[in-house]
């Protein structure tokens, strides 16, 4: 299996330029900070470094059919990284006349909790006319339930609606090739972004069509088997998100519970446990609590509110124990690629789901 995947890697992401790129040479080809201030600096009119507001003009024109005068595009003010409620950063933020147009970049970070759901809460009481968050990508993918939906779960954003997904190649295609300019290093800046964004999305396409081979995008298909040792050998080649997809997979099919009564769900955060090396809590259906907690650090354990066994590690409030497919409480590493996984392994954690003993 290894070696057409490897092709295929080569083939997709290789650099066919003849000229240095200086943002690949610098390593901020796949910086979303780095390319949103890209992005934001030939968004911004400055006479300075021959940039008027044609590429302002021509990038409203992919978002709204609206039409604006030289006036309001010489007074449009550019944000990047703006910062609102809850400590939120949202990349990019188009000011212009009475409108306002929040753009989310996403290269290869994920999805935060109920990120894009708290963008728009937030620009929807503003004064100014706003209708969707911008969410842009490699291939214009749509965001995840978890970052559309409200912290409680009981609202969720309409992805017809409430967003609008854009791809860097309809970025290229739509903006970049669009931008008229006489300056030579202005030039240079938009075809060397151009040549940036034709290795981010042939990566993205290699990327999915590996996922494809091994199954990954098939939750009920996918097995560990003859998995682990190709992606060792495709980490090598970039690919170091592929490990992380393959222990998601892994563990939802392997953690044992009572999944009439509970749910796993992303808690990347690990806010309410203060834990950043959460993965996933475990929760109620009914009630929707959150029971326990799913981590890896190095390990792989479960974080529950009470002691379960004697010799669980902990506070007053919480309490940890490792977790391993033998289910003796002894490490089990998960944080790197683990070559012992398998088909067979269950990991019960249903005993620290268990409801408290009454008194």
């Amino acid at each position: 299996m290894l070696e057409p995947l490897e092709q295929l890697h080569r083939q997709f992401t290789m650099p066919t330029a003849k000229t240095i790129n200086i943002f690949t040479a610098l390593g901020i080809h796949h910086n979303e900070v780095l390319i949103c201030r890209l992005i934001g600096f030939l968004l911004t009119p400055n006479p300075v470094y021959s940039i008027d507001t044609e590429p302002l003009r021509l990038f409203l024109s992919m978002l709204t059919p609206k039409h604006y005068c030289e006036a309001d595009l010489s007074g449009a003010h550019i944000v990047l990284e703006e910062m609102i409620e809850n400590d939120r950063r949202v990349d990019i933020v188009i000011y212009i006349a009475n409108d306002v147009f929040p753009i989310e970049v996403k290269i290869r970070a994920g999805d935060q909790p109920n990120q894009l759901f708290d963008y728009h809460r937030h620009f929807a009481q503003t004064s100014r006319s706003f209708s969707r968050i911008l969410y842009l990508t490699p291939n214009g993918h749509p965001p995840s339930a978890l970052s559309v939906t409200s912290k409680d779960g009981t609202e969720q954003l309409d992805m017809q609606h409430d967003i609008r997904c854009l791809s860097f190649e309809q970025i290229s295609e739509h903006w970049l090739a669009r931008i008229c300019t006489d300056d030579p290093i202005h030039r240079m800046l938009i075809d060397q972004f151009t040549e940036v964004i034709l290795y981010m999305t042939a990566a993205e396409r290699t990327k999915q069509t590996i996922y494809e081979e091994l199954s990954l995008t098939d939750p009920d298909a996918f097995r560990i088997e003859g998995k682990v040792a190709t992606v060792m050998a495709l980490m090598a080649l970039d690919q170091q998100d592929l490990w992380k997809h393959i222990r998601d997979r892994y563990l939802r099919q392997h953690l044992l519970y009572d999944k009439a009564q509970y749910e796993l769900i992303e808690d990347s955060d690990g806010q309410e446990i203060n834990d950043r090396f959460c993965l996933y809590a475990v929760v109620h259906k009914d009630s929707r609590e959150k029971v326990a907690w799913i981590c890896v650090e190095t390990n792989l354990y479960i974080v529950c509110r009470r002691e379960i066994c004697i010799g669980m590690n902990g506070s007053d409030q919480y309490f940890w124990q490792y977790l391993n497919p033998q289910n003796n409480g002894k490490p089990f590493a998960l944080r790197a690629v683990n070559t012992a996984l398998s088909d067979d392994d269950c990991i019960d954690i249903r005993a620290y789901l268990a409801p408290p003993e009454s008194p």
